[in-house]
């Protein structure tokens, strides 16, 4: 299968089933009909008005108010919560427990406490659950955050966020887009957790440092109709030194966003809004990563970074850990309002020796010998060949091409390279004399050997390089001596997982948690096996 069908291979169709049929609701599930990538089954809605006003949208839907038959009856894979801030944590462990990959709608739940068990649950069903902050997604947000992650600002030093925005016609009886539940006595919307998060999100990403004191002030002088704070000023210092501001008011008259999201200043270079500033240069406009899809928010873009991340073909496009340190954040901004005093946000600690909330990787073993171990028929133009220095700079080139960027900066000098058994043993793909496939070899100890950083060109997706790397890498631990040569990799890599299964690798038990995880990626695997079939 040639590199030019990587698409099609990305049309698994889901079943979607989405709590909330609101605005955001709505449009994940028209962008996700828009895609082709999955079908609507099913919506969660309280209100009988707005449920008809679905039924005539989404014919083949199924639309209730009971969340638990909809599940029970329609049998969805894959689930959007996009229900109010305080049933995020409900409706998401019950999508969870149904067997659904969840996309959650900002913020991941209100309470710590909350955002724990709902990523508890995520774990304990290996599924992959992702909160949609949709600003990853926008201009110039989105192109603002990588210049900040790809150093192109230097050190950054102070980050700026704003959440200023007009919602008076959401909380009013008055307003056309009145939303009830915003102004719910009994649990309004906090629009730090509701909106503050958005700019939270990029900063937290941004900052990649722990965040050791929120400092914080509030009122609702505004009048806006919402019955708490809507106004919040927040500071932020980092252990890296760093500090941020996020200004946060949804009773602002009459305008929005004026400044933007998100600034970044750094040592070589600041931005602010949509632009990019360097002492001695022109300003210059940041060029849009991504094409609008749908205006406003780029809903397809975050539901399809969703699914290529069910569908084993990308990351999550937001780590848990951010979008539960975000709530933290909140959580300590709001004592911070309470008691007058500085907070120091809470980080969830470790309780188990792998980590509650960090997923050990799977881990896969060969033991099958040299005879096992079949060749690889390489395609017209491509070859097999053992490492060489003087291909170092294209070996950069395909790990940052997926993603592992870490492996190909500082780390690939110090780190990788001088390991043991790894300038003999690693294994490349040339096509045309660039590098489209590599493995790294590396000791565990005298009997086994181990691979690291497997990489394929998805360019050429389908013409087994990352199979002839593994295998090459393989023989070379066999003929060494090595009676075994282990690898670990992450549950959502589908394709990468069936090239090691290909080789000869099997799983290893390791964990008390692996058996139930095997058992999810191996249905995955069944449910997409037309699609790895090339």
């Amino acid at each position: 299968m040639s590199g030019n069908n990587s698409s099609d291979r990305r049309r698994r169709v889901h079943r979607l089933m989405v709590f909330g049929g609101g605005g955001a609701g709505t449009a994940i599930a028209r962008a996700a009909e828009a895609s082709g990538r999955a079908e609507v089954v099913a919506i969660c809605e309280p209100n009988p008005d707005r449920r008809a006003e679905l039924a005539s949208e989404f014919t083949s839907a199924a639309i209730s108010d009971d969340y638990e038959a909809l599940l029970r009856e329609t049998s969805p894979t894959i689930a959007d919560v996009a229900s109010p801030d305080h049933l995020h944590t409900e409706h998401t462990i019950a999508a969870l427990e149904a067997g659904c990959d969840v996309l959650v709608e900002k913020p991941l739940a209100v309470t710590v406490d909350d955002a724990v068990r709902t990523v508890e649950a995520a774990e304990r069903e290996n599924a992959v659950l992702v909160v949609n902050y949709t600003l990853r997604f926008q201009y110039p947000t989105q192109e603002a955050l990588q210049y900040a992650l790809d150093g192109k600002l230097g050190e950054p030093f102070l980050f700026q966020g704003y959440y200023v925005h007009d919602l008076w016609e959401m909380y009013s009886t008055d307003g056309e887009r009145h939303t009830p539940w915003r102004v719910d006595p009994h649990n309004p919307q906090n629009v730090l957790l509701g909106g503050g998060c958005h700019p939270i999100d990029l900063i937290l990403t941004a900052a990649d440092s722990p965040p050791v004191e929120v400092t914080a002030y509030g009122n609702k002088m505004a009048e806006s109709g919402l019955p708490v704070e809507d106004c919040y000023t927040v500071n932020i210092a980092f252990e890296s030194g760093a500090v941020a501001n996020v200004l946060v008011t949804t009773g602002v008259n009459g305008v929005s966003f004026t400044p933007g999201y998100f600034n970044v200043y750094g040592t070589d270079g600041t931005i602010l809004k949509d632009t990019l500033y360097r002492r001695g240069a022109d300003p210059e406009k940041l060029t849009r990563m991504t094409p609008e899809l749908d205006g406003g928010h780029n809903w397809q873009s975050a539901f399809e970074g969703f699914v290529d991340a069910v569908n084993g073909f990308l990351p999550p496009p937001v780590p848990l850990d951010i979008a539960l340190l975000n709530v933290a954040v909140c959580e300590a901004a709001i004592k911070s309002v309470e008691t007058g005093k500085p907070v120091k946000p809470r980080i969830v600690e470790s309780r188990k020796p792998w980590g509650d909330l960090e997923t050990a990787q799977l881990m896969l073993r060969y033991s099958k010998g040299l005879d096992d171990l079949p060749e690889w028929n390489a395609p017209p133009g491509f070859e097999l060949r053992r490492y060489d220095p003087s291909y170092d700079g294209r070996i950069r080139d395909v790990l940052r091409a997926v993603g592992f960027e870490h492996a190909a900066g500082d780390f690939y000098d110090y780190e990788l390279m001088p390991r043991k058994e790894l300038k003999e043993g690693t294994h490349i793909v040339v096509h045309n004399d660039e590098v489209v496939g590599v493995t790294f070899a590396g000791v565990v100890d005298a009997t086994e050997g181990r691979l690291d950083y497997v990489a394929a060109d998805p360019r050429f997706s389908g013409k087994g390089i990352g199979w002839a790397v593994c295998a090459g890498v393989v023989r070379h631990l066999l003929e060494r001596g090595y009676k075994t040569a282990v690898l670990w990799t992450d549950d959502w890599r589908l394709p990468a997982i069936v090239t090691y299964l290909k080789v000869g690798f099997e799983p290893v038990m390791y964990r008390e948690d692996m058996e139930r995880r095997w058992e999810r990626v191996n249905a995955k695997l069944a449910q997409n096996r037309s699609r790895f079939s090339g």
